[in-house]
């Protein structure tokens, strides 16, 4: 499990920011969230930028200064905001569009600080944003912004033991905050808004209950099925009369629990106990005993996606070689992710899809780092001269090495190339196909109850992220046609996360059109085989392919293929002899019923799909990456 570390309360003043700096610099945390009405934000933001301290915006609606002159926010008898408990109590006479600008002046205010970088992330002081009041105010903002990170502080980890140790009063709001949490959920959800982790935990955890029995029992408590944790913490040196947001620090602040905290996060045996005890990776984070140069992976690591499932692979492949891997989200770098590989001893910088990742490849000294691009079909399936093409040539001949899955990816990379009049003699372009380990990991979630699908009704399942080049409603006339007939019923699902809005509105309105075509949100990566084996076929609709994750993840869990014919999907299925590729949705749906007429064909082609995946295979894979990260060719 993946564990992010939030420090925040940056900004609320020099002493809480040197506090927070050290926790960064010498300790585990990996982000802070950056209070902009602070009396110290502005020089707390530009140290930040500085070290390569990742920042979120820490929207404050309870304390100190407004930024805007909404009178309803503020306590007219301090002229600030209102307190959090009257806020709660007095939200029914407070301004949405008073709300509205406040959030609005805020996201400008942190921009403005930050030189034009946007916030990675956003949460809230005391949790307000993800009051009913403001969740789809800050929504609409979010969506408009392009911001797709968000806590959600839904802590599901209060045990009996930590619930004795906290007051009344503040467990009825930790209570608060986490129905609130949970109502939010959905509205990110349907904007796209991500959470910043699946699992979340830090209100039990504050202060002196910051322990490593009581940090333990926390992480002991969240689902197995969580791949990822938030960690908030308010780290910090007590306050001086000079901090705060306006009215002068609050107790909290002042508070030796803050030093309390900060000591706990810079202690070497915290860090020991998270990774060697409790198995956790630290997101950003490296071991101190470097034997080897480091890695970092660059790539979007958004749920339930091929690039998701490749970077914990090749973590896998990377870590048993004797390499220490940092993963960085390209939606969480900002200008200065140069001090952040300086910070890792960076040696080894590998990017995957040229399009995505290249802007920050091309910043890149490629005489301090060796630099890898592992491409993706979208790279060189379709040629285009737009400014990303470009970009993307010109990270082609900038890195040391390239990776392509396959040898139709390689001759893709080479068209592009000579249509772009390049030369690609020089590049040193080696193909690794991509492998894939069995998970037995099993879990009661059922995609028939999630869906409400019929026992009587086939699954044909398609696993990706909902947008264009997916093609997810390619073969949905053609299946409504047969089930017209009254034969066999099929349901299409659609899993994946939602990553084009105006494409996935379309598709959520077909969805609730038609009965025979269900949505299911992105389910973490542990489970995604669970789910596939569920399934009664997988179905590959893509225009464009590297190598499909989805498919090699339907192979292993013997689970039979139906894929398009495109040159990503034939470079793994054979017709016939391992799954099925079709040239018309019509096609499809003939191939699916094939599958169930003659049972023993089907078993046979799901048991050779099974062995190609084999562990051999990732043995072979993982002997091409360290050939490759060695120097040998």
């Amino acid at each position: 499990m993946l564990l992010i570390i939030t420090a925040d309360d940056l900004g609320y003043g020099c002493s809480r920011d040197q506090g927070i700096f050290k926790a960064y610099q010498y300790g585990i945390v990996t982000r802070a969230s950056l209070l902009v009405n602070g009396c110290s934000a502005s020089v707390a933001a530009t140290e930040a930028l500085r070290i390569g301290l990742i920042l979120g915006l820490h929207l404050n609606l309870t304390e100190g200064h407004t930024l805007t002159q909404g009178e309803t926010l503020v306590d007219p008898s301090t002229n600030k905001f209102w307190k959090t408990k009257e806020f709660h109590c007095n939200h029914q006479s407070i301004s949405k569009d008073e709300v509205l600008g406040e959030i609005e002046a805020q996201f400008s205010k942190f921009e403005e600080l930050t030189s034009g970088i946007p916030p990675v992330y956003v949460d809230g002081h005391n949790h307000i944003h993800v009051h009913p009041l403001v969740v789809p105010l800050l929504s609409m903002v979010l969506k408009k912004r392009g911001i797709l990170k968000i806590r959600i502080p839904d802590e599901s980890t209060f045990t009996k033991s930590l619930r004795d140790s906290v007051n009344p009063e503040t467990l009825t709001f930790y209570e608060t905050v986490r129905e609130h949490a949970i109502q939010a959920r959905s509205v990110w959800a349907m904007n796209n808004v991500l959470p910043c982790a699946q699992a979340f935990i830090g209100m039990s955890l504050m202060g002196y209950r910051m322990t490593l029995s009581n940090l333990n029992v926390a992480i002991l408590s969240i689902p197995s099925e969580c791949d990822s944790c938030e960690l908030m913490c308010h780290p910090g040196f007590i306050s001086t009369d000079n901090d705060g947001c306006g009215n002068g620090p609050d107790n909290f602040s002042k508070s030796q629990e803050r030093v309390f905290e900060l000591d706990f996060l810079c202690d070497k045996n915290t860090r020991e106990f998270i990774v060697e005890e409790l198995g956790m990776e630290l997101h950003g984070h490296t071991s101190t005993n470097i034997s080897k140069p480091c890695i970092a992976i660059i790539s979007s690591l958004a749920i339930a996606t091929g690039n998701l499932s490749t970077c914990k692979r090749l973590t896998k492949i990377f870590s048993i070689a004797g390499y220490q891997t940092v993963l960085l989200d390209t939606y969480e770098l900002s200008t200065e992710f140069q001090s952040v590989l300086k910070k890792h001893n960076i040696e080894i910088v590998i990017g995957i899809n040229g399009k995505r990742v290249g802007k920050w490849i091309l910043t890149l000294d490629r005489t301090f780092y060796k630099l890898v691009l592992i491409l993706g079909g979208t790279d060189v399936n379709s040629y285009q001269t737009d400014a990303k093409h470009l970009n993307l040539l010109r990270t082609i001949f900038h890195v040391h090495t390239i990776v392509a899955f396959n040898e139709s990816l390689k001759n893709s990379l080479n068209h592009c190339l000579e249509r772009s009049g390049a030369n690609a003699d020089q590049l040193d372009v080696r193909i690794i196909p991509q492998s894939f380990l069995p998970n037995d990991h099993h879990h009661e979630f059922s995609l028939r109850q999630a869906c409400d699908i019929a026992s009587d009704q086939k699954i044909l399942l398609f696993v990706g992220g909902i947008r264009p080049v997916k093609d997810p409603l390619y073969i949905l006339d053609s299946v409504l046609k047969w089930n017209a007939s009254g034969k066999c019923q099929y349901v299409i699902v659609l899993l994946g996360p939602l990553l084009d809005n105006e494409f996935a509105s379309e598709v959520l309105k077909q969805v609730g059109i038609h009965p025979c075509l269900k949505y299911h949100p992105p389910i973490p990566h542990g489970l995604v085989q669970s789910v596939v084996r569920q399934a009664d076929v997988l179905i590959n609709s893509s225009v464009s392919e590297g190598m499909s994750n989805s498919i090699l993840e339907a192979m292993v869990a013997r689970v039979p293929v139906v894929a398009r014919n495109i040159p990503g999907n034939v470079s793994v299925i054979e017709h016939g002899a391992n799954g099925f590729i079709f040239n018309t949705p019509d096609e499809c749906v003939a191939l699916v019923n094939r599958l169930f007429l003659d049972a023993v064909d089907s078993r046979r082609m799901v048991e050779n799909a099974f062995c190609m995946c084999n562990e051999s295979q990732f043995e072979k894979e993982k002997s091409l990456y360290t050939s490759l990260l060695h120097g040998g060719p």
